[in-house]
């Protein structure tokens, strides 16, 4: 590409980490760099030492819930290319009631975003999240809350052996390439090599016949009427065979996956020169003071000035309003009232879309109630709607420190990432149109100044970032009502796990001994009303436990039954009856008694939008990208005025829709009364004084109605 500017032409340093370093014997374990897989973009690789089973591949990166305090409500109109890197809740191990939407997406940088699936190779398992820690931060003193992820620490463990400079691969589910096609193409999904073998056994023995030679274009032909013969079913398995006349004989027929699987690797002069270490940072707990930051990046090896630290790639996002977040319609729990003269506007008037979907949503009014915490993780700059998401590992652990920072950005070399320099010269649009499937920008963090092992990495994010977070901080933060008795469910599981369970009160009926549920009125739980009680499904039987291990909960404990104690000493000194339903509402017949639960197998969970993510006075901001560094194509929004925006809490809260219609009505009440006031007061004054002809006061009745209707309503900032 020669047409370039002069960010294209950024200084970019070629130091990268060695895959073993003299001075301290660190050797890097996974490698970032482009895919064995064509057209897929970044992968990533072992280090020299490969894994065994079972062995740990660190992905401690923080893991950010799609979700904000309100609900996201998709916006068809524009594509938003993480949809094609995030994952389904569930395979986090979070539930949907946890987070309280009816669809829950989490990008999970590191392995969760950078690895590719190619399903009949895939070699590493991921496993779910881990909560923050206690006494991180708490909402009733600490202005960071609900500022950063609450999940962090996703593992990825190897599931046979890897081999070095391997490509590693995780499981999609072939279901999601399925569902891709018409954008992706064909796509082989699981167990379409093992079948794709077959068929070129088939082959062999019905035309071959154990002959060692067989004319090449009579071969071709018959190979051509086989594939034609099995039908388009088998599409997927037609295109692994690479047809290769060498590999003609029988006992080569079944070498097709060893031979791909050999073709997914790179050799370590290649990794060295096209690939950037991905473990030598680590999360730990920031050392920045009051803990407002929670997790940092630390380092696993010194670094000189200059050194490449991390390669950051990054999903583009053309319009950043998709972060907003907004107050929504829930046909579930609302009917359309044909009195309410506005209830069209609260549904947009797509009832029809009501029908054809159960989870259809909708938002309510036009202002954003507020951002998702993605915002506080991403890329902007003030004159552009663009803004940049890194979904490599490591990136999300860097905090802001202007004066003890010591690193900073570069736009990435060609060579060891997916960057492609000439979009610095392409406008929003032209991104938007021409690249919607596929990240094809990156970043590079550099050290400013020599790096000692094992300290924390700083980033400068901006001075307008850091006015944000002092405003945020200093002037306009003040505790959510309640929050000095506030308790996580995390806390009360820790703390609580080994005791018994506090009393319900006894206003309900007990439960029979023989297992026939009886309870009809409600009971008062002992614990916060943010919390309930969840019973892990394991203990209930062993065909259960063999299929979803021993920490899957997902039912609830029937709020009004009391848990009658057993007593026991086999398994705990306390055993528990617990009345369960496979689906909340369920008629009492189909109520289920589960006998003999011990503590352990009871748990808390955090009531829906209740923990920190979803708090209305929680911070949002961009990380903010130099001047230098930020291409002038891309500066679509130039604006004087474009000044970071606070909401307070007590702005937060008006933004409802009720309250924003109710207001505006109140105020558009109020200025034709004062109106009426004045022209009465007028006529009074000046009545006997001017005398109008019929056609001048119908002119003057025009005008002032045209008056009144040039009015605008207040907006939610004036508010």
């Amino acid at each position: 590409m020669e047409d370039r500017n002069d960010f294209a032409n950024t200084n970019i340093n070629t130091n990268t980490k060695e895959d073993e370093d003299d001075d301290d014997n660190f050797i890097c374990g996974v490698y970032l760099a482009k895919s064995t897989l064509i057209g897929t973009g970044i992968g990533m690789y072992a280090g020299s030492k490969g894994y065994e089973p079972g062995e740990d591949d660190d992905d401690d990166d923080d893991d950010d819930a799609d979700s904000e305090g309100t609900a996201i409500v998709p916006d068809t109109q524009n594509y938003f290319l993480w949809d094609q890197y995030t994952w389904n809740a569930a395979a986090f191990g979070i539930g949907l009631d946890n987070l309280g939407l009816y669809e829950i997406s989490l990008a999970s940088p590191g392995f969760g975003a950078s690895a590719n699936s190619f399903m009949d190779f895939v070699n590493v398992d991921e496993g779910n999240v881990n909560p923050n820690g206690i006494g991180s931060v708490h909402r009733y003193k600490d202005s960071g809350s609900g500022g950063f992820t609450p999940y962090h620490s996703r593992k990825a463990q190897a599931n046979t052996k890897i081999q070095p400079y391997s490509e590693l691969f995780v499981s999609y589910g072939s279901k999601w390439f399925i569902e891709r096609q018409h954008r992706l193409g064909t796509i082989p999904v699981k167990g379409d090599h093992t079948l794709a073998e077959l068929l070129y056994h088939k082959f062999y023995m019905k035309f071959l016949g154990g002959k060692q030679k067989l004319q090449k274009q009579k071969r071709t032909q018959k190979w051509k009427g086989i594939r034609t013969k099995n039908g388009s079913s088998t599409k997927r398995k037609q295109l692994i065979i690479e047809f290769n006349h060498k590999h003609s004989s029988e006992s080569e027929s079944d070498l097709y996956i060893k031979i791909k699987q050999s073709k997914m690797k790179r050799s370590p002069d290649w990794l060295k020169k096209h690939g950037v270490c991905a473990d030598s940072i680590r999360i730990g707990i920031s050392t920045i003071e009051n803990k407002q930051a929670g997790h940092g990046a630390f380092t696993n090896t010194q670094f000189k000035e200059g050194d490449v630290i991390m390669s950051v790639p990054l999903i583009h996002i053309p319009n950043r309003t998709i972060l907003d977040t907004y107050y929504i319609y829930d046909h579930e729990k609302y009917e359309k009232n044909n009195n309410d003269k506005n209830d069209d506007e609260k549904n947009n008037g797509n009832d029809e879309n009501n029908e054809k979907n159960n989870d259809f949503e909708l938002k309510i009014g036009n202002e954003p109630t507020g951002h998702q915490l993605l915002l506080n993780y991403v890329l902007g700059h003030r004159d552009s709607t663009m803004v940049l998401s890194p979904y490599g590992p490591g990136f999300q652990l860097l905090n802001h420190n202007q004066t003890l920072v010591n690193c900073k950005l570069q736009w990435a070399s060609m060579d060891r990432s997916n960057h492609h320099p000439y979009l610095l010269t392409q406008n929003v649009d032209y991104i938007k149109t021409n690249h919607s499937t596929g990240s094809v920008l990156a970043f590079e963090v550099i050290a400013t100044k020599s790096i000692s092992k094992n300290e924390e990495l700083f980033l400068n994010y901006g001075h307008e970032w850091e006015m944000a977070w002092n405003t945020h901080h200093t002037k306009n933060w003040v505790p959510v009502t309640g929050s000095d008795s506030y308790v996580s469910a995390l806390e009360l599981n820790t703390l609580s796990i080994n005791e018994p369970l506090q009393e319900w009160k006894e206003n309900e009926e007990e439960i029979d001994e023989d297992s026939n549920y009886k309870s009809k009125s409600s009971n008062s739980s002992p614990y916060p009303n943010n919390v309930r009680l969840m019973l892990n499904l394991a203990w209930a039987d062993t065909e259960f436990r063999l299929e979803y291990g021993d920490d899957r909960i997902d039912h609830y404990i029937i709020p009004k039954t009391k848990p009658k104690i057993m007593n026991g000493k086999l398994i705990d000194q306390t055993l528990y009856t617990v009345v369960i339903a496979a689906d909340e509402g369920d008629d009492d017949e189909d109520k289920r008694i589960i006998k003999n639960v011990p503590r352990r197998g009871l748990q808390f969970e955090d009531i829906a939008y209740t923990n920190d993510q979803f708090l209305s006075n929680a911070f949002r901001h961009d990380i903010r990208i130099p001047d230098d560094l930020f291409p002038d194509a891309w500066k679509n929004n130039k604006n004087e005025n474009n000044k970071p925006i606070i909401i307070t809490q007590e702005q937060q809260r008006q933004r409802s829709y009720s309250q924003l219609l109710q207001q505006q009505q109140q105020q558009q009440q109020q200025q034709h009364e004062t109106i009426d006031e004045e022209e009465e007061e007028e006529e009074d004054h000046h009545h006997h004084d001017v005398v109008e002809d019929d056609d001048d006061e119908d002119n003057d009745d025009e005008n002032g109605d045209d008056e009144d209707d040039d009015d605008e309503l207040p907006s939610a900032s004036d508010l």
